[in-house]
């Protein structure tokens, strides 16, 4: 295998493992649901995609063709679904908790008073 493309491969499956890392770390210790889908973004962006890369690469340098192909209909897939997926969950934890925001109101002078 070429140099170039050794060290290439190394260090973009290294960084997309590293960030998933963060990522699962990030989810582990996130407060709210917010937090962690903002993490499995990080995931998804930082972590899955340049491992999909190098994957798409390695097969591509051995001339494998059909999984060449594969990866990168799944590298398209991800990247049209993922956020809006994302999207759809962050809105509905944001409407779920709507209930609990409308029993609590905010006067003018930003003091919280329960109803």
């Amino acid at each position: 295998m070429d140099l170039k493309v050794e060290i290439f491969i190394y260090v973009f499956f290294f960084l997309g493992a590293f960030f998933s890392l963060i990522g699962v770390v990030g989810i582990i210790r996130g407060k709210d649901i917010f937090k962690r889908v903002q993490n499995s973004m990080i995931i998804y962006s930082l972590g899955v995609f340049p491992i999909l890369i190098v994957l798409s690469v390695y097969n591509f340098y051995f001339r494998r063709t059909q999984a060449f192909i594969k990866i990168i209909i799944i590298i398209i897939v991800l990247f049209m679904i993922m956020p809006l997926l994302n999207s759809l969950l962050i809105k509905r934890s944001y409407y779920s908790n709507e209930k609990e925001r409308k029993r609590i109101a905010v006067d003018e002078y930003g003091g919280d008073k329960n109803d």
